[in-house]
């Protein structure tokens, strides 16, 4: 194996100028083809997504149904049936995980801020470009940075410019988190302020029904018992209407009884005297 490595460097040696027009990259693209103990490799695929660790599960999620809380009604308080109150559904909420659109926009920051000359960018690319080679992972990382060594690379270099990649990957961890938050404050925050608008609104309105219900009662009751007085009076009325229309059939009666008598009497004792 070291002889390979050997025989490797010996063909780069003959690439030691950097003043040739062809890209350092393309140097190392080509040592690694014209390998003879080595097949073929396919073009670079720049989008060869590294080990990624997957985020830890996060926590349920609280449905909108879970988040409504419930309104003290009055006793006799009906909701109209044209009207029905419903409760959104749960709704499934997605887990983030793996995002191929995300991770390509993470690369895209690494070819943004890519050094000049061969560093780990071009290393990473190498190794991903010599995945067809039939050699355990540690032989390949050493065939290639023995390839790459003419070009100036060394391990305190590729190290270096890792650490130099992963500030400008913070950096753009915070600009996302910063977006991440603007979508909170338009998406999540303004929503959660409507709900405490509508909350206190339910709250008044609620007291209004509560209102509006106690006076309800109040005129019902009021109205029940004028009920009960209209009868009464109605009843004591009819009850002297009547008395008054017996009586008053009563007096007829004993009066024209009377001119019946005078009539009968008086006319027969003037036929008398005469």
């Amino acid at each position: 194996m070291f002889d390979n490595i050997k025989e490797n460097a010996i063909l780069v040696s003959t690439f030691q100028s950097k003043e040739d027009e062809m890209g350092l990259f393309d140097k190392i693209k080509g040592l690694v083809v014209e390998t003879d103990d080595a097949p073929a490799l396919p073009p670079v695929n720049t989008q060869t997504p590294m080990p990624v660790t997957q985020p830890p599960a996060a926590s349920p999620i609280m449905s909108p149904s879970m988040m409504i809380q419930p309104i003290a009604m009055p006793p006799n308080y009906q909701p109209s049936q044209t009207m029905p109150m419903s409760v959104p559904a749960p709704i499934s909420m997605p887990m983030g995980g793996f995002n191929q659109e995300i991770y390509d926009k993470i690369m895209t920051v690494l070819e943004k801020n890519n050094i000049d000359g061969f560093d780990y960018y071009e290393f990473r690319q190498s190794i991903a470009n010599a995945s067809a080679m039939p050699l355990p992972e540690p032989d390949k990382f050493r065939t290639i940075f023995a390839m790459a060594q003419p070009f100036g690379v060394s391990k305190d270099k590729l190290l270096g410019s890792i650490d130099f990649y992963i500030s400008k990957l913070d950096e753009h961890k915070t600009g996302f988190q910063g977006y991440i938050q603007s979508l909170r404050d338009q998406e999540v925050v303004a929503r959660e302020q409507k709900q405490t608008i509508n909350q206190q609104q339910i709250q008044q309105k609620s007291d209004m029904i509560r209102q509006l219900t106690d006076e309800i009662n109040l005129l019902t009751q009021d109205n029940a018992t004028l009920a009960t007085e209209v009868y009464t009076q109605t009843s004591q009325i009819n009850a002297k209407e009547q008395s008054f229309s017996t009586t008053f059939e009563v007096v007829i009666k004993q009066l024209n009884d009377d001119r019946g008598k005078i009539d009968t009497y008086i006319a027969s004792e003037i036929k008398q005297g005469v």
